[in-house]
């Protein structure tokens, strides 16, 4: 949604639910303005409210998903109400916290800093137990601010004085009367190894709060944390630590390591795996493109079942796809589901486009913001043979389509006049190209506010991009030749990688066909091109790509044909083509013919990725890894 705009106003606290006079409340009201172009919003969107530590990447402390009603632009909502990630007391312990909004799954930029009222829900004063000796620093509390016998046995609550509590060496001779400590007064075995060494720490940690660091890893997630000690060691200590969870997800194959110390501090590093959830398992599903997006703080997917012309519709159960609800059928007339599915959000609600018996594009949108409920299907272009290899997309606040009319041999973009285009009337058709018989292979992005398409042209085998002159692409300019070579541009995929248009598509190269390029604009809109990189370097059939970024670098994922692998692929540098070699590509499902039709979607600051497996039988899902909940890490430093 790069048209809207939002006003940030992080408004006054007040309580919700509070039983004790003068409470701090722990919801924060969120105010905002959104618009598209000069046009107010009204209805439900999804706003997801994530809060940072920085400006930009940085960790993720706190994240909150609403569905919220916006009357002539304005909405209203809280922080803390719908909580999914982290806890929102715990973030405002941060020296800095930015908010980045969300909506409907696609994140406003920049970030907000937010300033010190939000921060008035951690004053609520001292409660009983509030303060520890942890949160005293070490010789902040002396014989100068106490009193002359301020403390004496009847002050000290018995056993509440351990040898963890005392300073190393602040507890002498002098300081003890003779006869004071007697046998009766020490503890059985109170007195051991730790008690004779120089000094030790310990602690645990809540493994959930700890920062991802390598979000690309399926194979393998890290999350890695550091410990500052409250005194430093004398000599570099040793560290040891175990793990406690009660999460399926953080198996017991993975581990813990120290991946750094010194006497001030301690590096600890946590790998965990990803997980693969299969679902919509059918004896006949035959080799259908699906489709996955952000529905409502979830992931959800829209499923081709190719023998059956149908279509059905399944929401996870969570926010990361770990659990998945029963799917429903929401179309019983498609056709040619090969290529001719997509699904993308439309004014907060799951929309879907598809081809019909008929050979004709049809659309339909979900009546509520989770996909419960659907609506009938509109016919968008009636002229047989559309909606081929077709991309659905929210543009400048309405649904609008790219996809090939293999009929009359021509590159079609429609688009609506309504928010919701449930009305055949609500549709135009747009010809963007007619020349040779382009469209077999297609990617459409938002490319600098306007709707943008590259494609593959069948007769000379070229790369095209063409973008349109108005944000509502009611008009386009003239297609432009990207790469001229035979068979180039085979599974193009097209995003905006640092405000700048860049295509991942398969390169035919003398003696090495198949080589998976990258190729980035020179301009924020396309107008010249030039910029590229290598992604892989190897003879692969990566005719079906997808283009994403991800934490601020782009990646790639493909089904490469020649080993039947589903594979991922990082560049080292923000924009792409710093570096002209990219990462070496991480195999994510292998076992034959496994990836096919890859969809890669960002769920919640990770990549996922829905695919065909090997036989054609069944959907799967894999996402990064995440930090395990219900995982804990119990340490402790020793002085050698």
């Amino acid at each position: 949604m790069k048209r809207v705009l939002m006003t940030l106003n992080v408004c006054a606290l007040f309580a919700m639910g509070c039983t004790a006079l003068g409470q701090v409340p722990t919801l924060i009201n969120y105010q905002g303005k959104l618009l598209n172009g000069s046009n107010l919003i009204n209805g439900q969107i999804g706003l997801d409210l994530q809060l940072f530590d920085a400006e930009s990447g940085g960790s993720l402390l706190y994240a909150d998903s609403n569905v919220v009603d916006v009357v002539d632009g304005l909405y209203s909502t809280f922080l803390g109400d719908n909580t999914y990630s982290g806890n929102l007391k715990a973030a405002f312990t941060s020296q800095e916290v930015w908010i980045e909004i969300h909506v409907n799954g696609t994140a406003l930029k920049p970030r907000e800093r937010i300033a010190s009222v939000a921060y008035s829900i951690k004053a609520q004063g001292v409660s009983t137990g509030a303060i520890t000796s942890a949160m005293i620093a070490h010789g902040a509390v002396g014989s100068v601010q106490l009193a002359n016998n301020a403390v004496n046995s009847n002050n000290i609550a018995f056993g509440a004085i351990h040898s963890e509590n005392i300073a190393f060496g602040a507890i002498g001779s002098p300081q003890i009367a003779n006869g004071a400590v007697t046998i009766a007064k020490i503890g059985s075995d109170a007195v051991g190894r730790l008690q004779l060494i120089k000094g030790y720490e310990s602690g645990r940690l809540n493994m959930e709060l700890l920062a991802r660091t390598n979000i690309y890893d399926f194979s393998r997630a890290v999350t890695q944390t550091t410990i500052t000690f409250a005194i430093d060691f004398a000599s570099e200590p040793i560290v040891t630590f175990g793990v406690t969870t009660t999460n399926r997800v953080f198996a017991a194959e993975n581990g813990a390591a120290v991946i750094d110390r010194n006497t001030n501090h301690f590096i600890v590093g946590i790998e965990y795996t990803h997980e693969t959830v299969g679902f919509l398992e059918f004896t006949s599903l035959g080799y259908a493109k699906p489709a996955l997006a952000l529905v409502n703080g979830r992931p959800a997917a829209a499923l081709a079942l190719r023998y059956s012309n149908t279509i059905h519709y399944v929401r996870a159960a969570d926010p990361f796809g770990i659990e998945w609800n029963n799917p429903m059928t929401v179309v019983s007339d498609a056709d040619n589901l090969y290529s001719c599915l997509s699904m993308s959000v439309i004014g907060g609600r799951p929309a879907i486009c598809y081809r019909d018996t008929n050979d004709v594009l049809r659309y339909l949108r979900a009546l509520d913001v989770n996909g419960t409920n659907w609506g009938d299907s509109v016919v968008v272009d009636s002229d047989s043979g559309g909606g081929q290899n077709s991309s659905l997309l929210e543009v400048d606040g309405h649904p609008a389509i790219a996809y090939q009319n293999g009929t009359f041999n021509e590159l079609r973009y429609a688009y609506s006049d309504t928010v919701a285009g449930t009305n055949a009337i609500d549709w135009n058709v747009v010809t963007v190209d007619s020349n040779g018989d382009p469209g077999e292979y297609l990617s459409m992005a938002v490319i600098d506010e306007n709707p943008a398409i590259a494609y593959y042209e069948d007769v000379s085998n070229d790369l095209w991009y063409a973008r349109a002159l108005n944000t509502q692409g009611s008009v386009w300019d003239t297609p432009q030749l990207i790469v001229p070579d035979d068979d180039s541009g085979v599974g193009v995929a097209l995003a905006e990688i640092g405000g700048r248009p860049a295509v991942v598509f398969r390169l035919y190269l003398s003696g090495a066909t198949n080589v998976l390029f990258y190729y980035r604009a020179f301009d924020s809109v396309g107008s010249s091109w030039g910029d590229a990189a290598f992604v892989n370097t190897a003879a692969v059939d990566a005719a079906l790509c997808q283009l994403g970024t991800f934490g601020g670098y782009p990646a790639v994922c493909y089904y490469d044909g020649d080993n039947s692998d589903l594979v991922l692929v990082r560049s080292p540098s923000t924009n792409g083509v710093d570096s002209f070699w990219w990462d070496a590509p991480i195999t994510l499902a292998t076992n034959g013919a496994t990836g096919i039709f890859p969809q890669m979607a960002e769920i919640h600051g990770t990549p996922a990725i829905l695919y065909i497996n090997k036989d054609g039988t069944r959907y799967e899902y894999i996402r990064s890894g995440n930090p395990p909940a219900n995982s804990w890490l119990d340490w402790i430093a020793v002085e050698p």
